[in-house]
């Protein structure tokens, strides 16, 4: 009985193991390399520097303020499953803004191409200068929320 607990405690860390948090906020440094950006003191600064850091089933977690990076749609990991999707969180509901410039979107704020269990969680993504679709699902993106 004690050789089950065993196993199964060893998997059940192994598999919450592999999901990350990492954070970004508009006081943060995009010098914090991924490893200090998984501390909510040592964040980094913009979403882009950030999406590079995490992969599927992990977490970002986003302070308040406006961001404006170029298209990021492309850059976010798809998630592992619906049950280990990579989320996007605002840290405070409503109070992180994703708003790129017209120019650097192709006229769309989030173009989902192809990309599978992706959550967006309390964010704002403002498309009011658009002409074009805010958020866009493509070639076979599914389990998005």
């Amino acid at each position: 009985m004690r050789m089950v607990i065993a196993v199964c405690l060893f998997f059940m860390s192994a598999i919450s193991a592999q999901a990350a948090t990492f954070y970004v906020t508009k006081t943060g440094s995009d010098a914090n390399d991924c490893t200090a950006a998984q501390n909510s003191s040592t964040p980094k600064l913009t979403l882009i520097s950030v999406l590079g850091c995490e992969s599927a089933g992990d977490t970002i977690m986003i302070g308040n303020g406006t961001y404006t990076d170029t298209s990021i749609a492309s850059l976010i990991a798809s998630g592992a499953s619906t049950s280990a999707r990579t989320t996007l969180q605002a840290m405070n509901r409503r109070q992180a803004i994703y708003k790129p410039s017209t120019s650097s979107t192709g006229g769309h704020v989030l173009l989902f191409s192809a990309k599978t269990n992706i959550a967006l969680v309390g964010l704002v993504i403002d498309g009011a200068d658009l002409t074009f679709d805010t958020i866009k699902l493509q070639s076979s993106s599914t389990g998005m929320l």
